[in-house]
């Protein structure tokens, strides 16, 4: 592929100019940099730009970091798996909104960040044995509507299946997944926080020790939060409602069977639940003890959700749930992206956080 390379020098000495030049072309000559990041310019002094064959704006670097770009008319890759295959580890993929359907692998240290989470919609199709995202360790996933993962088959599908260490899941809609919403499958320090959950078979399944879950809002799944084999993930000031089977399943076997207590490992505190089935299991009611009991700052009361039937799930000051669950945040926009998403659901600022 050809490569253009656009180099801006903030820079007013000629001679800082010369010498930075200089060094660059070495280096590129000599392979010591790729030639579509050129770091020794874009770092500190200006911005890299790549253009391909087509003369389409690929990929920029801004403050040292690195934006492959996605779906923009007049630039960017056309899909995100060929924007992930151009990046490497600390790139972010900057998705256009629009509805991308795609299964991708998100290649370790490598991030997706969508131009605005409800109008940003990556769709699996239901396809079963598969999953819409994988992410690979590493990686920060935000402002996406994730949705269409399909039924188990054999094997999971999810929405995101977590496959190694440091991901952040955050300001994203995980909606309408047959089986799993978010899959832990492996990886520490994980971190699921300020997304809003609907309609997936399990929200959250099998966190681990290393896993938190922050500040999220669960509505309308079959199980919120799958937690087995006793780990001690962090449950924390969620909101969870109308759950078909239950919200906050927690249960170890192995436990259980030596005559300990099948629940209470998970550190479960600040949740509002409401409306949710809690049908429990054989041998239990699988339910965390804080939840059972409504301790540790756990309630069990109508969050008072402003407008459900629209997809409002903000909550008002008086609520019991003010300062928890989902709250849109507006991030900045990113390069030279002058096309705005339509405004929907997601426009504005859901303001349940306490000043």
């Amino acid at each position: 592929m050809d490569y253009s390379l656009e180099i801006y020098l903030m820079s007013s000495k000629k001679s800082y100019k010369a010498i930075v030049f200089v060094i660059v072309i070495w280096a590129l000559l000599f392979g010591l940099i790729p030639v579509d990041i050129a770091y020794g310019v874009a770092i500190g002094t200006g911005s890299a730009k790549v253009y391909d064959g087509a003369g389409l704006l690929t990929s920029e670097v801004i403050s040292g970091q690195r934006y492959v770009y996605v779906g923009f008319a007049g630039m960017g890759y056309g899909t995100i798996a060929a924007a992930i295959s151009a990046s490497r580890a600390g790139d972010i993929v900057y998705a256009h909104s629009g509805t991308y359907n795609e299964h991708v692998v998100l290649s370790s240290g490598v991030s997706l960040i969508g131009e605005e989470g409800g109008a940003t919609i990556i769709h699996g199709n239901y396809q079963s044995q598969a999953n819409v995202i994988r992410a690979l360790g590493g990686n920060r996933i935000e402002n996406l509507t994730i949705s269409g993962g399909g039924p188990y088959a054999g094997t999971p599908s999810s929405a995101v299946s977590i496959e190694g260490s440091n991901v952040t899941i955050t300001n994203n809609r995980v909606v309408d997944n047959q089986n799993y919403g978010l899959y832990i499958r492996s990886g520490s320090n994980i971190l699921i926080e300020n997304n809003f959950l609907e309609k997936n078979g399990i929200g959250v399944q099998l966190p681990n020790s290393g896993t938190t879950i922050l500040s999220n809002t669960f509505v309308n799944n079959n199980i919120a939060i799958n937690v087995l084999n006793g780990p001690a993930t962090v449950i924390r000031d969620n909101i969870i409602t109308g759950s078909t089977f239950q919200s906050i399943y927690e249960f170890s076997w192995s436990a259980y069977s030596s005559g300990q207590p099948a629940s209470g490992n998970a550190i479960v505190e600040g949740n509002v639940l409401y409306n949710n089935k809690e049908k429990g299991g054989y041998y239990t009611k699988c339910l965390p003890p804080a939840v059972i009991n409504q301790t540790l700052g756990n309630r069990i009361s109508d969050p008072l959700f402003i407008n459900p039937a629209s997809g409002d799930y903000s909550v008002p000051v008086n609520s019991p749930a003010y300062g928890k669950g989902f709250e849109l945040v507006n991030t900045p926009i990113i390069g030279p992206v002058t096309q705005k998403p339509p405004p929907g659901v997601w426009s504005g600022t859901h303001k349940n956080r306490p000043k």
